[in-house]
């Protein structure tokens, strides 16, 4: 009897194991992401990050509603000096991987563990009020248990401590 439980539990695990593994890899497809600028109206030139989906497992410097909200990484001196400062940690941070860099855009992905999910985190200067703004979430699920929240404080710290 114990060996028929012990071996249903197993062959479960195994297919809950295989169901993480095909969302992982899902994920891994961006053209499954909602990501990337938007104009913020007709004819403008101003161009935002989007917005996030209705769950919570994003955060936005640019979003509306509370659940989503964050505050906007402030810099002094260049945008230039702000973007490789901002790169180098980007680049020094684990299971990362650098995806855009235009003139005041940045597209990183960044793998969670210990289930590899992939999270897309963005970010764009307004040199003219001197913030980035950023946006980071799971292309995949409903919650993140506040891991894309905790990400950006550790990234908008490392920023401020250089």
């Amino acid at each position: 009897m114990f060996k028929k439980i012990l071996a249903g539990f197993l062959l479960l695990s195994l297919l809950f194991s295989g169901y993480l593994v095909l969302q992982a890899q899902q994920s891994a497809d961006p053209a499954m992401a909602e990501f990337g600028l938007q104009e913020t109206a007709a004819f403008s030139m101003t161009k935002t990050l989007k917005a996030c989906p209705n769950k919570p497992n994003c955060v936005s410097t640019q979003a509306t509603e509370k659940q989503h909200q964050a505050d906007p990484i402030p810099y002094t001196g260049s945008k230039e000096e702000a973007k490789t400062r901002l790169l180098s940690i980007l680049d020094d941070t684990k299971r990362t991987t650098r995806r855009t860099v235009e003139t005041d855009y940045i597209h990183y992905t960044f793998k969670t563990w210990p289930i590899p999910f992939t999270d897309d985190v963005e970010f764009l200067f307004d040199d003219a009020n001197k913030v980035i703004h950023f946006r980071s979430a799971s292309r995949v699920g409903h919650s993140d248990l506040g891991a894309n929240r905790k990400r950006m404080n550790k990234i908008v710290s490392a920023f401020s401590a250089k």
